[in-house]
């Protein structure tokens, strides 16, 4: 059993850039204490998976869901706005409000949706202890032996020690997204990852030293990578050109995946002809997704779902609007390529199998290994309960990563 545990949870750091050169220390690390690879699912929003330890169809946070009710059908004098208006007034409402989520999704499909997601989740511990009424492993291990603290930019991860260490906690997470968003809009640009990937490198240096000075045991733990955006696909405009009207067909579309529910059979026919024969990605079924661990039992969460090849993306998408765009791109520095080009630089999400979905976790202790090359999403709340030794809730199917 270990003591104290610190996470350091690092979206989007990439196994493959993982080497001697750019990240010694890093490097370092991985070769001297157990290290196991993340096996994923096809999704974005991976914090309710790892955080819970339950799959999608268990937590049910799967981003939108499709009202039961045919509410679609009823029209609204606000649908025969353009698209333009009713996402600028949502994103504009939202910056002061904080109260639309998903506000670049137009108004004639937003309401059409429940939505379930953890982006505008309170960066806070009282934000996570329960995930959709789910226990996640910080109340587990309680609130009062928790500590959580978020820095969204790179260059600030100095901004993170002075956050921890400050009690005589058994478990402190520390998250930092500023990696992750270089990626998404600076992939393309070398020098500056390389750059990216030795602040990392020097950070992790920092925080081990500072963790073995107090008797922490440090955890570097990151769900996924990132695929360098080469190609695009404008799906909305081609259900436009296959005339297909709004009462026939409600779709969400992220930057790597695709969710359709089909209002008529001619809609049905048009839009999985086409999907069916595009190179561009993968088309799939409910069911088919029961095969990567996403099983719901109803149409609620999507029909089907076509999931792009690592390296293209859609673009427009649900998370792009013209005026939100320029916003970000003045006032937010690691987006500003947003200015010159709107499409992401690089990506995630894409089917499991690719090496921009498997993520790293590693445990900085040589009292532990593991025997595992890989392990699933799911085993990283067993793992972090399990090394703390609480008891595990029977509702967890995953397994502890390491051991004695």
């Amino acid at each position: 059993m270990i003591e104290k545990l610190m996470v350091l949870y690092l979206p989007a750091l990439d196994q493959r850039r993982i080497d001697q050169k750019h990240t010694p220390y890093l490097r370092g690390l991985s070769e001297n204490y157990p290290c196991t690879t993340i096996n994923s699912i096809p999704e974005v929003d991976l914090i309710p998976t790892f955080m819970t330890g339950l799959y999608p169809h268990e937590h049910k946070m799967w981003q939108v869901r499709l009202k039961l009710d045919d509410s679609f059908n009823r029209s609204s004098a606000l649908d025969y706005l353009p698209d333009i208006i009713t996402t600028t007034s949502q994103c504009f409402i939202h910056m002061f409000t904080g109260y639309f989520n998903l506000a670049s999704v137009p108004y004639w499909r937003r309401r059409r949706f429940e939505i379930f997601k953890t982006r505008y989740f309170k960066r806070e511990l009282k934000s996570h202890l329960k995930i959709n009424g789910f226990d996640t492993f910080f109340n587990i291990v309680g609130e009062s032996n928790c500590n959580y603290v978020f820095e969204a930019e790179l260059n600030k991860l100095d901004h993170l020690p002075p956050r921890l260490f400050l009690k005589d906690l058994r478990f402190e997470f520390a998250e930092t997204h500023g990696l992750d968003t270089l990626e998404h809009w600076f992939l393309d640009n070398e020098e500056k990852m390389i750059d990216s990937y030795n602040k990392v490198d020097k950070f992790v240096k920092f925080l081990h030293s500072e963790c073995e000075k107090r008797g922490i045991t440090l955890m570097i733990f990151s769900d996924h990578g990132q695929e360098l955006v080469k190609n695009s696909v404008d799906i909305i405009q081609k259900i436009d050109e296959l005339g297909i009207k709004n009462n026939e067909i409600t779709y969400y579309v992220e930057a790597s995946k695709a969710r359709f529910w089909f209002h008529s059979e001619s809609a049905r026919e048009k839009m999985l002809n086409y999907l069916a024969g595009n190179p561009a990605g993968v088309l799939l079924s409910r069911q088919d997704m029961h095969k990567f661990n996403v099983k719901f039992e109803d149409d609620s969460y999507g029909e089907y779902y076509f999931v792009l090849n690592p390296g293209t993306i859609f673009f427009p998408n649900d998370f792009y609007q013209l005026f939100g765009n320029l916003y970000l791109g003045l006032t937010n520095k690691q987006m500003r390529s947003r200015l010159h080009s709107p499409i992401y630089r690089g990506y995630h999400g894409y089917m499991p199998h690719n090496e921009s979905e498997k993520g790293t976790f590693m445990l900085l202790d040589d009292n532990y290994k593991t025997d595992k090359k890989e392990i699933e999403i799911i085993d990283v709340a067993p793992t972090i309960i399990n090394l703390l030794g609480y008891e595990q809730p029977v509702s967890l199917k995953g397994s502890s990563a390491f051991h004695l």
